[in-house]
């Protein structure tokens, strides 16, 4: 059982824990990657949280919180130039107005132990407003050193 503040899992995923720690965990050693919130009252203020080897009872949460945001989708990336983190959709909606939403990255902490205290929130950049649900990652052509993102 999963304790903690996860309000409305939207999505989740399994990952190798050897992405946060390399080779200082054991490589089948696995860990889960959640992406929380929706727009019911009350279950807004969403987040993304990582649950060690997939059983640890208390998540932690890497997104810093903005209030009234929730995620829909979240996904393990390795960029161009070395740089890991997490691609995520999130979302705003208000009862009565528009809704809004963001494709942003979160950047691995290249610290020893991204978990810790003190590397928490990842460092956060919106790379475009618009996506709020869905995308997929692909790299077209691996030698132009860039990735392609659909979002929907």
């Amino acid at each position: 059982t999963i304790k903690g503040s996860l309000m409305w899992p939207n999505e989740i995923l399994r990952f190798p824990s050897s992405y946060l720690f390399g080779s200082q965990c054991n490589p089948k050693d696995q860990s889960l990657l959640v992406a929380d919130g929706f727009l019911m009252p009350g279950k807004a203020n969403g987040g993304i949280y990582i649950v060690l080897n997939g059983n640890d009872p208390n998540p932690i949460k890497i997104s810093k919180s903005k209030k009234g945001w929730f995620y829909h989708k979240a996904m393990w990336v390795d960029l161009p130039g070395n740089a890991k983190g997490i691609l995520a959709a999130r979302a705003y909606k208000s009862i009565f107005g528009r809704g809004m939403g963001e494709l942003i990255l979160l950047e691995k902490p290249n610290v020893l132990n991204p978990l810790a205290d003190y590397s928490i929130p990842w460092r956060e950049t919106v790379l475009v407003n618009g996506p709020d649900v869905m995308f997929h990652l692909n790299d077209l052509d691996q030698n132009d050193g860039t990735v392609e993102i659909f979002a929907s």
